[in-house]
Parts: structure tokens; sequence; C-alpha cells
């Protein structure tokens, strides 16, 4: 029997972040939507992309740190 998610998994947007150049978000959490955008592009490699199942960040908002955001049903802002 495999151990809930809680149990045994950090799964934060601080542990997601490392060194990564796409961050899928499938999730409206507070902890992802309201995360440190700003300090998770310095963690990331380029192209710094998310892309954004719920359409639950603010495009605008990621677009003028550098963050690439596509949104599901909405294309690349």
């Amino acid at each position: 029997m495999q151990p809930a998610v809680s149990d045994s998994y950090p799964w934060t947007a601080r542990c997601m972040r490392r060194c990564l150049s796409a961050i899928p978000l499938a999730t409206e959490w507070p902890e992802f939507v309201e995360a440190d955008w700003h300090r998770i592009k310095k963690a990331m490699v380029e192209p710094y992309a998310i892309f954004d199942g719920r359409n639950a960040l603010s495009k605008d908002e990621l677009s003028v740190i550098g963050l690439k955001c596509v949104g599901v049903g909405r294309g690349l802002v």
C-alpha cells in the first residue's frame, strides 16, 4: 500500500522549483497561486515556463518578471 502524499512527501512550491525550466500547475491551492514567483524564477533555468492548467495565475504579473505562462485554452502570454 502506497503512503498518502502528506505522509511522505513535502509537496510544496519550494520543493517543486529546484532547477526547473518549466512548472506545471494543476491546482488552485493558495501556496502555489500566492507563491513568490520572482524568487521561484531565480531558481529556474530558461525558458522559465509555467503551464497553468487551472488558469489561476495572473499572466500579466508573471510576464513582468520574465516568466512565460501558458494557460489552458489561453495560449502563451
